[in-house]
C-alpha cells in the first residue's frame, strides 16, 4: 500500500512515498516523509491521516478488516491514525445512519403528537395518529429494504 503526499510548491504534485508492506519499507518511507514534508501527518509523525480508496476490496467484511488492520498496525507504535474516504463513509453509513434516522423519526413523531394534542386536546385522536405514522414508517422502511436491498 502506498500513501500519497503533496509536496509544497507553486504547483503541488503527488509523491507516492508511504509504503507499509514491510518494516524496512516503512522506515525508509518515514525518512522520505521527513525530507519532503506532508499535510497528512503531524510534524513529529505521531498522527497520520489516511484517505482510503479501495479498488480491490469488494465485500464489507474485507473493507472492515483492512481498516482495522491499518489502525492496529500504526497503533502498535502509539501513533494516532485518522482514516477517511469513501470506504470509511460507507461503513459509517451502514452502521449508524439507520439508527440515527429511526431516533430522529421517533423524536419527531413524539414532538408532532405533543403539538397536535396541544391544538386538539383529544388524546385518542393523537394516539391513533401517532400509531398510524409509526406503522407507515415501518412499512416504508420494510418495503425499501425489500425493493432496494438497503440496510
Amino acid at each position: 500500500m502506498r500513501g500519497v503526499l503533496i509536496k509544497k510548491s507553486v504547483i503541488p504534485f503527488a509523491l507516492k512515498i508511504l509504503k507499509i508492506d514491510n518494516f524496512n519499507d516503512y522506515k525508509s518511507s518515514i525518512i522520505k516523509i521527513r525530507k519532503y514534508g506532508t499535510k497528512y501527518a503531524t510534524k513529529d509523525l505521531s498522527s497520520f491521516l489516511f484517505i482510503i480508496k479501495s479498488k480491490s476490496l469488494e465485500t464489507d467484511s474485507q473493507k472492515r478488516l483492512y481498516l482495522d488492520k491499518l489502525a492496529q498496525e500504526f497503533s502498535k507504535d502509539k501513533l494516532k491514525v485518522y482514516i477517511t474516504g469513501q470506504t470509511k463513509s460507507e461503513i459509517y453509513m451502514q452502521d449508524n445512519v439507520t439508527k440515527e434516522l429511526m431516533l430522529f423519526i421517533i423524536l419527531s413523531s413524539i414532538l408532532c403528537s405533543l403539538v397536535l394534542y396541544f391544538y386538539l386536546n383529544n388524546f385518542k385522536l393523537v394516539l391513533i395518529n401517532f400509531i398510524s405514522v409509526c406503522i407507515s414508517l415501518i412499512l416504508s422502511f420494510t418495503l425499501s429494504n425489500k425493493l432496494f436491498g438497503g440496510y
